[in-house]
């Protein structure tokens, strides 16, 4: 399930942070539209991290070569 699903999320948070970096300024900060993007962001970084946490947590009981695999996303 890991293997399916942190490209796809790690893709759209990425897509999602460049978007602060282009718009994000004194003018924009306080528009609605800027909290929600910034709360979208932020859940999906939420779950971005629960997914490494799980996959480093399971480092000993998964085995040594796929955490090698996944390691360079961790």
């Amino acid at each position: 399930m890991v293997d399916y699903l942190h490209q796809p999320i790690y893709n759209y948070y990425e897509e999602l942070s460049s978007i602060f970096t282009s718009t994000l300024n004194p003018d924009t900060i306080s528009l609605p539209r800027t909290a929600e993007d910034l709360l979208l962001a932020h859940l999906v970084y939420k779950c971005l991290v629960k997914i490494g946490a799980w996959v480093w947590n399971r480092l000993d009981k998964q085995g040594k070569e796929e955490f090698q695999r996944l390691q360079p996303w961790v």
